[in-house]
């Protein structure tokens, strides 16, 4: 079943049980490799703000940090840790706002009609990410202030039944 990916998604293919576990874990299981000593484990306190607002880019969501990183948010707890910069001086997790549960379901399903042709990654998240969208320039894409009649609206004028 083909769905928009999030931070469980990439855990589970990394071999972790969950997000959680992923953020915590996968820092020091990387310390072997080129940027490992630089990651920066989750130290399991999350903050009550600033709030991060969560987005979708190539069928995933995701959040950006004010760092300029990226990361993936599991939309079963919307949560950001940055393993590039520990969250700064906050040194906590922070909440992530994603669409409300109806909401989010029409976003998903509206951008989930658009055609795209999978990259060649085993990896269904790394797959998304290399996706090439089927009409030019239509890719699975969603950000805060884009309502759901406007992506109907999108879908429409490139052909794309909604």
């Amino acid at each position: 079943m083909e769905k928009l990916l999030d931070g469980d998604d990439r855990a589970k293919e990394m071999g972790y049980p969950d997000y959680e576990s992923f953020l915590t874990q996968h820092p020091l299981r990387a310390r072997r490799g080129l940027l490992g000593p630089r990651l920066k484990p989750w130290n399991g306190k999350v903050a009550d703000a600033p709030v991060l607002q969560a987005h979708i880019s190539g069928g995933r969501w995701m959040v950006q940090c004010w760092c300029g990183a990226y990361s993936y948010v599991a939309v079963r707890r919307p949560i950001h840790w940055c393993m590039a910069c520990g969250n700064g001086a906050i040194n906590a997790a922070l909440p992530v706002e994603l669409p409300g549960e109806a909401e989010r379901a029409e976003i998903e399903r509206i951008l989930l009609l658009r055609p795209v042709q999978a990259g060649m990654s085993g990896e269904p998240t790394q797959a998304a990410m290399q996706a090439n969208p089927l009409v030019p320039g239509l890719r699975r894409d969603w950000f805060p202030g884009q309502s759901v009649d406007w992506l109907m609206e999108i879908n429409t004028a490139n052909g794309v039944q909604s």
